[in-house]
């Protein structure tokens, strides 16, 4: 909403929740060149919210990561820990993480990092935890300050979960992927096409089969984040645009 236009291009980077967030009505689309969105399941609602762009300068480019940095880790594998990297607030299903937690088998553990944004979530997820036995077996961790930190967090976990009712290309999902760890994923608007269908339920009967089940290959999730969402081959489409 400039006056006027300061820079070459305008392009906006759209990932989930700006689209909820009612900021496709305040922006003044006469002045954008293009807009990018990490999943493209959100460009009919975006549209029908206030976006105003011709489909040629919409483009769908996901989120990638730097796998120079996010190394493979030796180690993980069929295990019983399962992780969950994500704030405590109403965007991320936290009523189905404690579900699934509840259905899995007793030697498996739930273990979460993240902000706390809201603290009715986690009076609800500690009721439940205090009131039940599986409840023993959920671990907090406090919000995790660089990579580094959550490369080491993750180093003796054996499944990323995202229990969201949406989201854009979650990047956590993408570097818990890419050190070699088993994704579980709901099927939130988009989810199919940004990961094999493999690895993303609908159900809590689908999430434990996912987890327990004996298929696991680490080499698998690294290299489909190498194929499909590294840092050297995504970020020269945007480039080239």
């Amino acid at each position: 909403n400039l006056p006027v236009k300061r820079c070459k291009k305008y392009i906006v980077y759209i990932r989930g929740y700006e689209v909820f967030g009612d900021y496709m009505k305040q922006i003044d689309w006469t002045k954008i060149d293009d807009v990018i969105f990490t999943n493209d399941a959100y460009i009919g609602l975006a549209k029908h919210l206030g976006m105003k762009m011709p489909d040629n300068r919409i483009h769908w480019i996901p989120n990638a990561i730097d796998l120079d940095l996010w190394k493979f880790q030796e180690g993980h594998n069929k295990g019983n820990k399962v992780a969950l990297l994500a704030n405590i607030n109403h965007k991320k299903g936290l009523g189905l993480l404690m579900q699934i937690l509840a259905v899995l088998p007793e030697n498996y553990e739930l273990h979460i990092a993240g902000l706390m944004q809201d603290w009715r979530y986690w009076t609800y997820m500690c009721h439940l935890a205090n009131e039940n036995e599986w409840g023993k077996r959920m671990v907090y961790q406090q919000f995790l300050k660089s990579a580094e930190e959550i490369m080491d967090w993750l180093k003796d976990k054996d499944y990323i979960i995202s229990t969201s009712p949406t989201e854009g290309c979650p990047n956590c999902i993408l570097e818990a992927m890419a050190l070699g760890i088993k994704p579980v994923i709901h099927n939130w608007a988009g989810a199919k096409r940004l990961f094999p269908e493999e690895f993303v339920f609908n159900t809590i009967d689908e999430a434990k089969r996912i987890i327990i089940e004996d298929k696991y290959d680490s080499m698998v999730y690294r290299k489909l984040i190498e194929d499909k969402y590294d840092v050297k081959k995504i970020y020269p489409q945007i480039e080239r645009g």
